[in-house]
């Protein structure tokens, strides 16, 4: 229980401080009207679909590191981590080069 609220209470807090900073960041781009708020939605959608892979990858790693961490199996937990972190790797540098050619300076 004590590991549970270790790791838990951490981030319950990381999630409400993300949650404030975006009710900002969107209050500030409401002042600058219409066509930025038309910018700033159009670039959360980007956003939104490249990082539902990330979100993905996370929700798998936790399910197979829970898993072998309960088996006691620390090996395949550090090999796991690492094939993951190869994937978001591969998954960036793909999304890079799709998305590089529509950023304007």
């Amino acid at each position: 229980m004590d590991w549970l609220l270790s790791i838990g209470i951490p981030m319950g807090l990381q999630f409400s401080i993300t949650a404030i900073g975006t009710i900002i960041v969107q209050g500030a781009v409401n002042a600058f009207g219409s066509v930025y708020i038309a910018g700033f939605s159009a670039a959360g959608k980007i956003q939104n679909i490249v990082s539902t892979v990330f979100v993905t990858f996370g929700a798998a790693a936790a399910t197979y590191v829970g898993q072998n961490r309960g088996a006691g199996r620390m090996d395949r937990v550090h090999q796991g981590v690492k094939s993951i972190q190869l994937m978001i790797l591969v998954w960036s540098a793909v999304m890079i080069l799709v998305l590089r050619p529509g950023w304007r300076p």
